[in-house]
């Protein structure tokens, strides 16, 4: 009866320590913000293994008190024990015990962990995430163990061998070879599983406090005649944005009546080294290379050599079933039906977070190669990074020509855009901000990433005086036409005659300005480590460009403080949000 009751126990302990890994991980996509994948999906995932772990563990718990209750009634009554008793004493096997020897050893560690949380050493750190998945795992193998006697057990199966052939040698306690086994699976386990979650465990070290960002250099470049007062009120809302979103530089842009009229870049491009950031200083573009493969298919369009409405199949791309046509404007308008970013089989396991080298954009198309549509194309808006992958195909089969190559004769070079590239592993310019992630007061380098998977959707490095020129460009009759434009800034409809939800036309967002009711677009992006921000006035030529080094959710914060400044122009008093 002890025994089971003890057995009983350790289920429970299990249990409860089941939930605290649930706890971590969960824990640790939380504060990553890793919203970029099937958040839903991820979180059912977790939670439907905790729920069922629970619910086995208290059928294990209620077996082994049927157990220990039989066992006392037969001693009462003087009779041999039950078969049946027998074997389903069997669900509580060896398994139990070394998978509770290494839940003990995951505790010591954890507890050793947040005694002293400086423990930097490259080891213990290691072993300790290696041993929280250990853990992890060794309930997988527990449970699976466990089901299969308690399955058996209740069919009324006789078990002789008390164990599986895979499990035994790892429980034989006199085997000669048997801790050198359990390190070679312990070593075949964790290592890929660091790999899969790298993101969630590189998350844990190397914070360091927040720097002072209240007296932190500015670089300020006036090409036009500015009012004095317009010029502080400006360096004052960069030094209030730049604290409150904890940022070591941020980088601003402006240009009004179709004019570059104010570039100013505060902090550092690495703090650590104490290196300053200046007007020149390249951010990752996220989301915001959107417009700039926008006004690339747009000079096309002008040039006649693509079609919006035209299936994409009839230039040559090779992609799904030709049959159900895809056309550019679906593309452009987020319409077509391709999905995001999700979880993958792969290293890490985020794509958002891939570090796989892409040499060019057909390559990149394989991502969402075999993934289905996730509706008619035209029929619903599904917001997706990759379908510009597929836009930037389209461009170069229309073309005839290697979709970097299009920008630059298209767009960077017309424009003077001289500090936009595409981001490349083997070649980052010198003057290029380093990346950082926040939590709380702390700060530390971003995880790295290859962004060369999405060049056309989020892949670009920039200034915000080269986005000015974007947009200043794209404004220009010289450059492109009207015609052409105001196809380009119509909020798309979808096939039942309705807006899509986000206003979205063909590469930005448009919307009304709640100050003079004004004709606003804009577009925002997030990267690893970088947020960026693209306004654009077409009535005034006003064009208005933010970037920062700092992971954030959301880049709708430099959206407000891009239209305040638009009020200071205006000389409108900001109103308090």
């Amino acid at each position: 009866m002890e025994k089971n009751i003890e057995q009983s126990v350790k289920a429970l302990i299990l249990t409860i320590s089941l939930c605290v890994v649930y706890v971590y991980l969960a824990a640790q996509l939380g504060e990553m913000n890793i919203y970029r994948v099937d958040n839903k999906g991820w979180k059912t995932l977790l939670n439907s293994f905790v729920v069922a772990a629970l619910v086995i563990h208290v059928a294990l718990f209620l077996a082994g008190y049927e157990i220990a209750r039989d066992k006392v009634k037969n001693a009462t009554h003087n009779e041999n024990k039950p078969e049946s008793n027998h074997r389903a004493e069997l669900i509580y096997g060896r398994s139990n015990r070394w998978a509770f020897d290494v839940l003990t050893l995951g505790l010591i560690s954890w507890l050793v962990l947040l005694v002293n949380p400086s423990f930097s050493d490259f080891v213990s750190r290691y072993f300790y995430h290696l041993i929280v998945i250990t853990i992890f795992i060794s309930f997988c193998f527990k449970y699976s163990v466990e089901v299969f006697y308690f399955y058996r057990a209740r069919r009324g199966h006789r078990l002789v061998q008390p164990e599986p052939e895979l499990v035994k040698p790892l429980l034989l306690k006199k085997s000669k070879y048997r801790n050198l086994l359990f390190l070679v699976i312990f070593l075949a386990i964790d290592i890929p599983i660091f790999f899969l979650l790298k993101p969630i465990f590189v998350w844990n070290y190397g914070w360091e406090p927040q720097p002072d960002l209240d007296q932190a250099p500015m670089d300020v470049q006036i090409y036009k005649e500015v009012d004095n007062h317009l010029t502080s009120e400006i360096e004052e809302q960069m030094q209030r944005l730049q604290v409150s979103i904890g940022a070591p530089a941020i980088s601003l842009a402006i240009a009004h009546n179709g004019q570059l009229v104010w570039a100013g870049a505060r902090g550092y491009r690495s703090f650590q080294k104490n290196e300053t950031v200046n007007i020149h200083t390249r951010f990752r573009t996220g989301s915001v290379a959107k417009p700039l493969t926008a006004v690339a298919a747009a000079r096309l369009v002008a040039k006649g050599t693509l079609d919006l409405d035209q299936s994409i199949y009839q230039y040559g791309v090779r992609y799904q079933d030709p049959k159900v046509a895809i056309s550019a404007r679906q593309l452009l308008s987020h319409t077509a039906g391709i999905r995001n970013y999700q979880l993958c089989f792969c290293f890490p396991i985020w794509e958002y977070y891939s570090d796989d080298e892409y040499e060019a954009v057909d390559e990149t198309l394989a991502i969402t190669q075999s993934s289905p549509l996730m509706f008619t194309p035209g029929s619903n808006f599904s917001y997706t990074t990759y379908g510009y992958n597929l836009l930037a195909a389209t461009l170069e089969a229309a073309y005839e020509k290697n979709y970097l190559d299009i920008m630059e004769q298209e767009v960077f070079k017309p424009l003077s855009m001289t500090e936009t590239i595409a981001e490349r592993p083997g070649f980052i310019p010198e003057n290029t901000a380093m990346f950082y992630v926040r939590n709380g007061q702390s700060i530390k380098e971003a995880i790295y990433v290859d962004n060369s998977n999405k060049w056309a959707g989020g892949g670009f490095l920039t200034t915000p005086t080269d986005l000015v020129r974007l947009g200043l460009g794209f404004l220009d009759e010289s450059f492109l036409d009207e015609k052409t434009r105001e196809v380009f800034l119509i909020p798309q409809q979808l096939s039942d005659g309705k807006k899509n939800p986000q206003e979205y036309a063909l590469g930005f967002r448009v919307k009304t300005s709640s100050s003079n009711g004004e004709r606003l677009l804009h577009h925002g992006g997030t990267a690893v480590g970088s947020i960026a921000f693209l306004l654009i006035r077409p009535a005034d030529k006003t064009v208005i460009a933010i970037m920062s080094n700092v992971d954030r959710d959301s880049s709708a914060i430099l959206g407000d403080a891009a239209e305040k400044i638009i009020e200071l122009i205006d000389g409108v008093t900001p109103s308090s949000k």
